[in-house]
């Protein structure tokens, strides 16, 4: 019996983990007439593979850095959190058209008209 509720658990439960987040991101922080560079990787000095339009919607981040699991992170002293908050982070997107890059999530925000 306990083997069949464990069973019956698993497979109700779907096999994706969903993220604790924005489902989908927007442009914002630059000028209506700018457009957002979409990088190699996540750095300034990475190749511009693609742009995003000035308030482009329905932006996927799919993995960002920096990032730290639980026991990174409580391992770190204060000092030490405290500085990981100031680095820029960024982050790998992919648009509903499916272009992708590393973009700098300052000029991002969660899309909340959906």
């Amino acid at each position: 019996m306990i083997r069949f509720a464990i069973a019956f658990l698993f497979a109700a439960t779907p096999l994706w983990a969903t993220a604790d987040g924005p489902d989908f991101w927007q442009v914002t922080g630059v000028a209506s007439n700018d457009v957002l560079n979409m990088r190699m990787g996540p750095g300034a000095d990475y190749m511009i593979l693609d742009v995003l339009a000035y308030n482009e919607r329905r932006i996927k981040a799919v993995v960002c850095v920096p990032t730290l699991d639980d026991g990174d992170y409580f391992a770190l002293t204060e000092a030490e959190r405290a500085d990981i908050t100031k680095l820029p982070r960024w982050c790998y997107v992919r648009t509903e058209d499916l272009r992708d890059g590393w973009v700098n999530m300052r000029f991002m925000e969660e899309d909340s008209g959906l």
